[in-house]
């Protein structure tokens, strides 16, 4: 039992530093969407966001569809329920 005793350990030391390491790069993946939805969401106005962004990285001047805010919300509330 002892061999067997020491396996299962094993694995479960090896289980857990392998959920360890997607966990961090999960949250990676997550901040980095943050960052992302952070910058659509600062404009001159409050309450206002862009919409488009150049490849060049500069955003498009005008109005933005109301749908657009369905996916900033959607957004925000994918990250309110993240573990």
């Amino acid at each position: 039992m002892l061999i067997g005793g020491r396996l299962s350990a094993g694995l479960v030391d090896r289980l857990a530093a392998r959920l360890n390491e997607q966990f961090a790069a999960d949250w990676s993946v997550l901040a980095q969407a943050s960052a992302g939805l952070r910058r659509y969401l600062r404009s001159r106005i409050p309450g206002l966001w862009h919409d488009l962004l150049t490849p060049d990285g500069h955003f498009v001047p005008g109005g933005s569809p109301a749908s657009s805010f369905y996916h900033v919300v959607s957004a925000i509330s994918a990250l309110n329920v993240a573990p």
